[in-house]
């Protein structure tokens, strides 16, 4: 390789953090691809005058239906357990969600959409931004993907435990 290639590549691999090397480049790189995907959503999610977290919350209610409890929501959404109580209890208070008794606990509450929440749902849900984004990719490409950040979550998740 000619150092004007390897100037080339370092430069390609560097363009985020220059006085970074490759690696740190690279978290850059996905945090802002998160950081736009995340902009995306809460765009999409502001049509029916939901916040992102409202809508996650609301498309996660949908498909659990009865199953959707508080803990499979924080466990779904990666988000702790109080986090998710105030936000339902704010969801609660504007008629977007209802919380009952769980038929068999009645200690557990199951999450139910209200009929506003499915139409603020149905409103966002218009138009699908995450389809908009990631169907410009071939199938060949969204494997690939898809196996690499498998990948590269499965590697820093076992560097975690070694911490640990």
């Amino acid at each position: 390789m000619s150092q004007s290639t390897k100037n080339e590549e370092d430069a390609k691999y560097t363009k985020y953090l220059p006085f970074l090397d490759h690696n740190y480049n690279v978290v850059m790189l996905l945090g802002l691809t998160l950081a736009a995907l995340d902009k995306a959503m809460q765009q999409q999610a502001r049509t029916s005058g939901l916040t992102a977290k409202e809508y996650e919350v609301l498309i996660v209610v949908k498909e659990l239906g009865d199953r959707a409890i508080p803990a499979e929501l924080s466990r779904i959404l990666l988000r702790r357990p109080p986090g998710i109580t105030t936000l339902l209890n704010r969801m609660e208070k504007r008629g977007l969600v209802k919380r009952k008794a769980h038929p068999d606990n009645k200690k557990i509450k199951i999450v139910a959409m209200t009929q506003k929440g499915q139409q603020a749902l149905e409103v966002a849900g218009r138009r699908h931004v995450l389809d908009d984004i990631l169907r410009t990719m071939s199938s060949e490409k969204y494997a690939r993907l898809w196996d690499l950040l498998e990948e590269l979550k499965d590697r820093a998740a076992a560097v975690s435990e070694a911490f640990a």
